[in-house]
């Protein structure tokens, strides 16, 4: 706006807008900026790291949300056992990134200051030529396992000493100019975006797992919801409702009662983790959870019955 002198008093002539350049006139380097905070090559990045630990890994893996078809960002499995009856460890993973302004927070509080819902991953299994599991059925959940291996990571190497988050949060960086001089301060933004990826993981998860029942095909699943960070994370301790010095971590995880029909729930465990750490991720997978999960469905499969 511009302000003119008339007959001794002033009013405002509107400024000309400049018109907006084709977008084939834009800086090249500003828009790369905006394609780095994206968080799409973090997909990229994650799913590399997933195949190189010899798990398949797809990008944009459609799931249904109630009457909503959502993406998910990656989507890697780990496939074992006889052509008769397969089983496989499936990440389903939703990837965040931030801005340099920006950075993602947690809430925490320690194991022996609250009891909070138990650790567990979703396992079911549908077995082959009529066997059924001795006292059990030919299909259905696995509970044993899915208990079990929510154990194995959350007292694995890398998450045994953490506080199991029991919240998200944004954090921003502004420079605030009070005349000559610059301020810094920090403001929350809201949990929406990361509150959004672990939803995402966990209903897709929940949808693969209803379309293996409806395959009619023999199989076993173990379904692990993961949220991958650009950055890492601050994590804030509030035992007692105090507010502890934040720390720096890189991954922890997060146990929720989660609705099911019929007014049902069910105990689901979702992971954090930074990208700066996705090698030791699929390590541990690897290493400490299929492992055990190949045992485990070698000695399901050994034990079951004709029904």
């Amino acid at each position: 706006m511009t302000l003119v002198a008339t007959h001794g008093y002033r009013s405002v002539v509107p400024t000309e807008k400049k018109p907006i350049p084709p977008n084939t006139e834009w800086p090249a380097d500003k828009i790369r900026e905006v394609a780095a905070n994206s968080g799409k090559p973090l997909e990229v990045e994650c799913a590399r790291a997933f195949m190189a630990g010899g798990w398949t890994t797809r990008l944009g893996w459609y799931f249904e949300d109630g009457a909503r078809t959502r993406e998910l960002d990656v989507l890697a499995t780990k496939v074992s056992g006889p052509p008769t009856m397969p089983w496989k460890i499936r990440a389903l993973i939703s990837c965040k990134g931030f801005p340099a302004e920006k950075s993602p927070m947690t809430y925490s509080v320690s194991r022996q200051a609250l009891k909070g819902y138990d650790p567990m991953l979703l396992a079911q299994y549908r077995l082959p030529g009529g066997r059924r599991i001795p006292g059990g059925d030919q299909f259905g959940r696995l509970e044993e396992i899915e208990y079990n291996s929510g154990g194995i990571l959350s007292v694995s190497h890398t998450l045994k000493d953490c506080r199991p988050f029991v919240a998200f949060d944004t954090l921003e960086r502004k420079c605030v100019a009070r005349g000559k001089t610059e301020d810094i301060e920090f403001k929350r933004c809201g949990d929406l975006d990361l509150f959004e990826g672990a939803d995402s993981a966990l209903k897709a998860a929940f949808d693969a797992q209803f379309r293996d029942m409806q395959s009619g095909a023999p199989f076993a699943t173990l379904s692990i919801p993961i949220l991958i960070l650009s950055k890492p994370f601050w994590d804030t301790c509030i035992d007692g409702g105090r507010v502890d010095t934040p720390v720096l971590q890189g991954a922890s995880y997060q146990s929720n009662s989660y609705p099911l029909p019929l007014g049902h729930s069910r105990s689901v465990m979702t992971l954090i983790w930074s990208k700066q750490n996705i090698e030791g991720l699929v390590a541990l997978l690897n290493e400490e959870l299929a492992a055990w999960f190949d045992l485990e469905m070698e000695l399901l499969l050994n034990g079951s019955v004709r029904g």
